[in-house]
């Protein structure tokens, strides 16, 4: 429909038609974005959460690395590295297992280890809360590694940390 002065008069109700289309596609647009960022918000905890485990058995690690470091073997003359005796062990980490806060390690060469140990494991409980096969083994040229695995969701996850004490 023309006007007398030339311009064209679209009918109100086909532009208040056009006018709701408009609103339904920009609000099912916003939904998509919305739901896309809140997709990227649960991808970075995960990967949040990821990194707090990592580092919690990195310091119970090194925890155990400095205890290794302050108590190794006699080193003799005719050796020129240091090792660690007493502190091998491997196996599986029973995760309901006691955690002992004691913080002393004292006494006999044995009993500092098995201290040292104790604390390694319970960190390691405290670190690894949600974590399944849950293994480690200390090496006697002081070689610490640590496997474990996590399942979010369906996805599972296989992780280690080694470190070489001393180096």
């Amino acid at each position: 429909m023309r006007g007398s002065n030339g311009r064209v008069f679209l009918d109100k109700k086909k532009i208040r038609g056009a006018t709701l289309l408009e609103v339904l596609v920009s609000v099912f647009i916003m939904a998509f974005g919305i739901m896309a960022l809140m997709l990227a918000q649960l991808k970075s905890v995960g990967s949040v959460r990821e990194a707090e485990m990592q580092t919690r058995v990195a310091l119970a690690v090194q925890n155990l690395a400095e205890g290794m470091l302050s108590n190794p073997d006699v080193r003799t003359r005719t050796e020129d590295e240091t090792k660690y005796t007493g502190y091998e062990k491997s196996g599986t980490l029973d995760l309901a297992g006691s955690i002992n806060n004691s913080n002393k390690c004292n006494g006999v060469r044995e009993a500092v280890i098995n201290c040292h140990r104790e604390k390694f494991e319970a960190d390691l409980r405290r670190a690894l809360p949600n974590a399944r096969d849950v293994s480690y083994s200390i090496g006697k040229d002081g070689v610490i590694n640590v496997r474990w695995e996590e399942v979010n969701d369906q996805d599972e996850f296989k992780f280690s940390y080694t470190l070489q004490v001393g180096s």
